[in-house]
């Protein structure tokens, strides 16, 4: 079932920034771990700021972190992935807006051929903080 939240309980949150971590630590091995580590913090901070749309069985197994027409990020659950819940929380996002952009790392393969199939196009190259390349994509109705 996908819920829509503008708001999170503290146990939201919580399942929230564990998939998160959880997600990162697993497609992005080119970064060292402490990284996200140490982001963690952070993110759970900035994950009040931003919107969803929930997949749960029980719990929650993933989510899609918008901030307005960004998506801060599609997390599912490392041992629920392959299964078409981000295919579902990314359908129910699109239904909610006319165009939506996001950042995906070169090297995360698997996540940059899953959005060019849902219809986002690479718009700019850039570097981040972790030195990595990442690819802007948008999306358009």
């Amino acid at each position: 079932m996908i819920d829509y939240l503008s708001t999170l309980t503290p146990n939201e949150l919580d399942e929230i920034a564990t998939i998160w971590l959880g997600t990162n630590l697993q497609a992005h091995d080119f970064i060292a771990p402490t990284y996200w580590h140490q982001m963690y913090p952070e993110v759970k901070e900035q994950l009040t700021q931003a919107t969803f749309f929930v997949y749960r069985k029980e719990k929650i197994l993933g989510f899609i972190g918008l901030i307005d027409t960004y998506i801060a990020g599609i997390f599912v659950e490392p041992s629920t992935q392959q299964k078409g819940i981000g295919k579902k929380l990314l359908t129910a996002a699109k239904q909610h807006a006319t165009t939506l952009s996001l950042t995906v790392y070169q090297k995360n393969s698997t996540a940059y051929h899953f959005y060019r199939s849902q219809g986002f196009t690479v718009t700019k190259t850039t570097t981040d903080e972790t030195g990595e390349i990442a690819f802007e994509m948008i999306w358009q109705k």
